[in-house]
């Protein structure tokens, strides 16, 4: 993993405020509300980041984390 991927990745796990969704079946886990893949039906939904130890974050939003770009949906404002 990318040097980069690992700092965020860790930085991200560290929040206790963070909601995390997969799609069931998935291994990707979310935490942007604004990511163009974000669960909204048929998801497992976690607040905890020791659930993610299994599965991997979206690239999507680490990308927009990053970019401070990470947010709530218009409709979830």
């Amino acid at each position: 993993m990318n040097d980069i991927f690992r700092r965020l990745k860790l930085r991200t796990l560290t929040r206790t405020d963070t909601t995390y969704r997969r799609a069931n079946g998935s291994d990707v886990w979310h935490f942007c509300e604004n990511c163009g893949t974000w669960p909204t039906a048929d998801f497992t939904e976690v607040t905890a980041s020791q659930y993610l130890l299994k599965g991997s974050l979206c690239l999507e939003c680490i990308a927009k984390r990053h970019f401070g770009d990470c947010g709530k949906t218009a409709a979830a404002k």
